[in-house]
């Protein structure tokens, strides 16, 4: 069963913080030695295997799912029992955990200085998505364009 269409902004967000890939493309992407120090899993195929489900509507959670990642999109989700993992797929049982939307950060410190010299926080952006913050928007040029105006 493929995703519900409600869920798909949800499922995007995951997609993003579970795997790198390029954008439109079935070609992987070629990680950095910076950023491959970030990643613990960079396969193709991933399946997140009783999962508790929370899409971000407001619905009930929904226990034991399976989630497929296929080149860094969300391919299905589903109850475990239902969901066939393809062979050579990197299974991760993550009994316990629970698997939300990606978390907008409408004022977060990506950069430090002040408003003629800002030095990008190198690991910030890392750190950030690690917590689960898939879109960020600067505290530094909120704080710039508040004062400004």
């Amino acid at each position: 069963m493929p995703a519900r269409p409600d869920m798909r902004q949800f499922l995007a967000a995951l997609a993003c913080s579970a795997v790198l890939s390029t954008s439109g493309s079935a070609q992987r992407t070629t990680l950095t030695a910076v950023a491959r120090a970030f990643v613990a899993v960079d396969t193709p195929i991933v399946a997140l295997t009783h999962v508790t489900v929370i899409d971000g509507t407001g619905a009930p959670s929904r226990d034991d799912q399976t989630i497929l990642l296929r080149d860094g999109r969300i391919e299905r989700v589903g109850p475990t029992r239902a969901v066939a993992i393809p062979g050579g797929a990197k299974v991760l049982d993550l009994a316990g955990h629970t698997v939300i939307p990606g978390i907008v950060g409408l004022h977060e410190h990506t950069y430090f200085g002040g408003i003629r010299q800002t030095a990008p926080m190198n690991a910030g952006a890392y750190l950030y998505l690690a917590m689960g913050v898939t879109t960020a928007m600067t505290g530094t040029l909120t704080n710039i364009a508040w004062a400004l105006a």
